[in-house]
């Protein structure tokens, strides 16, 4: 694997230069944050450090783009600007989930290797082995060429040619799996938090249901719901909204996650109609949001 500029200094940035750095594939980091963190000094010396494309001296073999979706475009104008005669043969990957390869299409007219590589990961909490295992979703014309630089990183790299709707409701998928799921566990928090317990005594329920949910992760019909609504226990239901009167904000949001669930267990014949409707007249009566009933 050849020498990499990574370009931005964020989570994913942050993440990919400590390990680039650890494989000794790290050629210069091109950041102005980066003068901000305490992270730089364990990069002095070792690597080129630049705040601006225009310091770059000489392009690396591949170049990683980690900013923000809406820079990609601009940060590629700018490779073609800066480096007319430099960018033939050269590797150049965004990493965003949103956008294809063709937000890279200038500087493949100039004979680059692009390609979109999105890692299937949250970055929050850097740690060494946190590349091991992704999966890299991958749209290029140009795979066999960047599929070994990304698998030296770690995980396995996928081809994809998805449309546009098609990588939205992938990006929107990981979303889900990840943003989503820290909106759901942090609401957990904030309900158990209300009774004086500890938070941390909720984490061998959640283990078990996101094992519950990996032993079939394949299957979208498998549904592994246990509790109040597959039992028809409405008036367990009712208590909930009731306890949640006082807490305006998680009685909304509890609302809407209940009345997703009870629409997905419909689907999974769970409940039957009459059932739903059920559930559906006392969830009307204790909720001022404005849902509709669209089963």
């Amino acid at each position: 694997m050849s020498k990499s500029t990574v370009i931005g200094f964020g989570k994913l940035g942050k993440a990919l230069s400590y390990r680039l750095l650890s494989l000794n594939r790290l050629s210069q980091i091109v950041s102005r944050h980066i003068f901000n963190t305490a992270d730089i000094e364990n990069f002095k010396g070792k690597v080129q450090i630049e705040k601006n494309l225009d310091e770059i001296k000489e392009l690396s073999n591949s170049i990683f783009i980690c900013k923000a979706d809406t820079e990609i475009e601009k940060i590629s104008k700018e490779l073609e600007t800066l480096f007319p005669n430099e960018l033939k043969g050269k590797i150049i990957v965004h990493c965003s989930g949103i956008y294809s390869d063709d937000i890279l299409s200038n500087l493949k007219s100039q004979g680059a290797y692009t390609a979109s590589a999105h890692p299937l990961q949250t970055f929050y909490n850097y740690h060494p082995a946190i590349f091991e295992s992704i999966f890299w979703v991958v749209q290029s014309n140009f795979f066999n060429i960047v599929r070994p630089i990304l698998e030296e990183i770690g995980g396995k790299a996928i081809q994809v040619e998805f449309n546009q709707n098609e990588r939205n409701c992938y990006h929107a998928s990981a979303v889900v799996s990840s943003n989503y799921l820290n909106s759901l566990l942090y609401i957990a928090k904030e309900m158990i938090s209300k009774t004086g317990l500890a938070p941390a005594i909720l984490l061998p329920l959640i283990q078990q249901t996101l094992q519950n949910n990996f032993k079939l992760c394949d299957d979208t019909s498998h549904f592994p719901i246990s509790g109040p609504i597959p039992r028809k226990d409405f008036a367990t239901i009712e208590k909930h909204l009731s306890a949640l009167e006082e807490q305006a904000e998680l009685k909304e949001i509890y609302s809407y996650f209940l009345l997703i669930t009870a629409k997905v267990a419909k689907q999974r014949n769970l409940l039957n109609q009459e059932e739903f409707e059920q559930f559906y007249n006392i969830f009307k009566q204790h909720t001022n949001t404005k849902f509709q009933n669209n089963s």
